[in-house]
């Protein structure tokens, strides 16, 4: 039940980040539209909910145990949380900064939190674990290079057509 639970969370939040990323520009344009009848992210929800089914089915077909796709899976999603918040504690005093609202406690907090976070991350691949366990971060690493690169043409994109209609 506590998978399901946390499975159907990830599911909801990451269909409405990409619901407001489509919104904002950053990701296509069609899954910035809410469903007619229930007013929801159904795109964005299908899209995401697929994600969600095709990895675990990609391993069980591969013959990988369900305890092992579990497993895998969840250590990528901890990567992935912990990435998140690592990259919030980074940009927080830029964030602050800009808006003249840093002060020194919360650039401490900040570092404090950096430091931890690193601390977790490098401690999870150090040392390192026997395979598949020590494939596992490149495989996060190289999906977050494939979102930072599809996020980066999509900005271009978005600037170009800026461009073009002032044109």
């Amino acid at each position: 039940m506590s998978y399901f639970a946390c499975a159907l969370g990830s599911l909801n939040a990451a269909a409405r980040v990409l619901f407001s990323m489509a919104k904002q520009q950053l990701f296509f344009k069609s899954f910035g539209t809410a469903h007619r009848t229930n007013f929801t992210p159904a795109k964005s929800i299908t899209a995401v909910s697929l994600i969600g089914l095709v990895s675990p089915a990609l391993l069980l077909a591969f013959n990988y145990t369900l305890t092992d796709c579990i497993n895998y899976l969840t250590q990528l999603a901890s990567f992935g949380c912990i990435a998140a918040y690592f990259a919030v504690c980074l940009a927080t005093p830029f964030y602050l900064f800009a808006k003249k609202l840093l002060r020194r406690p919360i650039l401490a907090i900040a570092a404090i939190s950096l430091s931890v976070l690193g601390f977790i991350l490098v401690f999870s691949v150090i040392p390192v674990p026997p395979p598949p366990w020590s494939f596992l971060p490149y495989i996060f690493l190289s999906d977050g290079s494939y979102r930072r690169n599809s996020l980066i043409v999509l900005r271009t994109k978005r600037r170009l057509d800026r461009v073009q209609r002032h044109s």
